[in-house]
C-alpha cells in the first residue's frame, strides 16, 4: 500500500474516540487516558450507548495502526534514500600487519676522565 493510500485511508475516518469500553458489575463504563489530568477517567456508559462507543473507539485503533504504517513505509523510503546518497565507507584495512613494537628503554650511561 502507498503512503498516498494511508493518508487517504486516515482522513477517511472522520470520528473516533481514545480508551475503551468495559463491562462492569454496574453497566459499562468508557475508560480512557485524560491527558489533562495526566490520569486515567472512566465514564459510566449507558447500554444503548455501548456498540457506538465500540466502534469509535475501534475506529482510533485502526487510526493509530495505519498512522504507524505510514510511518514505517516513510522510513524505510527515506532510509533506502540515505544509502544511496549516503552509502557507508567500509573501513580500510592496513596492506601489511606490523609486528608489535615493543619498548625499549634506552640507558645512557657517561664515563667520566
Amino acid at each position: 500500500m502507498s503512503p498516498e493510500d494511508l493518508l487517504r485511508k486516515i482522513a477517511a475516518i472522520q470520528r473516533m474516540e481514545r480508551g475503551n469500553v468495559c463491562e462492569t458489575e454496574r453497566g459499562y463504563n468508557h475508560t480512557f487516558w485524560d491527558r489533562k489530568r495526566q490520569k486515567t477517567s472512566s465514564e459510566y456508559l449507558p447500554t444503548h450507548l455501548v456498540e457506538k462507543m465500540r466502534r469509535l473507539t475501534h475506529a482510533h485503533e485502526e487510526f493509530e495502526h495505519l498512522v504507524q504504517e505510514y510511518e514505517d513505509l516513510i522510513v524505510s523510503r527515506t532510509r533506502a534514500e540515505w544509502e544511496k546518497q549516503y552509502p557507508k565507507e567500509r573501513p580500510r584495512r592496513p596492506r601489511h600487519r606490523k609486528s608489535k613494537e615493543i619498548p625499549v628503554k634506552v640507558i645512557v650511561v657517561r664515563v667520566r676522565r
